[in-house]
């Protein structure tokens, strides 16, 4: 789910650096291609199922939701860089990592 995210994010990305007319938090562009609502419900739909298998104890965790909610306001601002974007996917990319392999150290041992 985590690649599906990061794959969708990379897409809006792409989508938003191409935009020349008025962003307003991605709605111009949903208006002038309605076909990109079915994109954004996907977003939504990966971004609330990896929410919901979060541990909201663990640190980490939080820290991986927090990276995800960053990139997706990033995502709706008129003023953010390509580049911010791109550090929020390798912050998600690495948080992600972190939590796999530690969860997989887990399961492996049997605790």
């Amino acid at each position: 789910m985590l690649a599906e995210l990061i794959s969708l994010l990379v897409a809006a990305s792409v989508i938003k650096a191409k935009w020349k007319d008025k962003w307003d938090k991605g709605r111009g562009a949903l208006g002038a291609d309605p076909a990109l609502l079915e994109k954004l419900e996907r977003i939504v739909l990966t971004q609330t199922k990896i929410r919901l298998l979060l541990n909201p104890i663990e640190v980490d965790h939080q820290h991986l939701y927090q990276a995800i909610e960053t990139a997706f306001t990033r995502l709706q601002s008129e003023e953010s860089l390509d580049s911010e974007t791109e550090a929020d996917i390798e912050i998600i990319t690495g948080l992600g990592q972190s939590i796999l392999k530690r969860e997989w150290q887990r399961v492996k041992l049997g605790t």
